[in-house]
């Protein structure tokens, strides 16, 4: 039978209040050099390990960002998916991470939906996707990015407009006459 220490557990052992065991976890800074050293030896002699769930039902916040990639084969979501998860861990946040395809998607949702987190980002919604009308239902802050919804809220993408206006005048410039746009599906 495996015993887990509680933060009540360092507490008792350091001959201090659970507060004081809390502040020395959140903000040792404003405790005092000798009370910390005390928790701290409490905490290494009990092995204590933080419970983030339990935390997180005190505070009301979890530190944990859901983010809802594209497919690993593709390099694009390679790349961002490791720039979102070093800018969140670096404030931070945790990252639960999903790389998404067609067939996976709704998967995806049921289980990201079933989890309690800060926000969520998206790369992978759908044009129409009813995700979007139940993530403003359930007030969880999110975001997508790269893809847009009809609702036109929520998202950061690049100007596909101006993108494809500097393409084109690049090749002009370059004295190419015969171009040809292929353009993936609008979902």
């Amino acid at each position: 039978m495996v015993f887990l220490v509680s933060s009540k557990d360092v507490a008792k052992y350091a001959g201090v209040s659970q507060t004081t065991v809390s502040r020395v976890l959140n903000t040792p800074e404003l405790v005092k050099p000798k009370t910390l050293k005390k928790v701290m030896e409490a905490i290494e002699q009990l092995n204590y390990v933080p419970n983030d769930i339990a935390r997180s039902l005190v505070q009301q916040k979890t530190g944990i960002i859901t983010l809802i990639s594209g497919p690993l084969h593709n390099p694009f979501f390679v790349d961002t998916t490791t720039e979102i998860v070093n800018y969140a861990n670096a404030r931070g946040y945790k990252v639960n991470v999903y790389f998404g395809t067609e067939d996976n998607l709704a998967t995806i949702y049921n289980s990201v939906l079933e989890t309690k987190v800060d926000a969520i980002i998206l790369s992978s919604i759908r044009y129409t996707d009813p995700l979007f009308y139940k993530l403003e239902k359930l007030e969880i802050p999110f975001i997508m990015f790269n893809r847009k919804h009809q609702e036109n809220r929520h998202f950061v993408e690049i100007d596909n407009i101006e993108a494809g206006y500097l393409a084109t005048n690049h090749l002009l410039t370059l004295g190419h006459t015969d171009l040809c746009w292929i353009g993936g599906p609008h979902e």
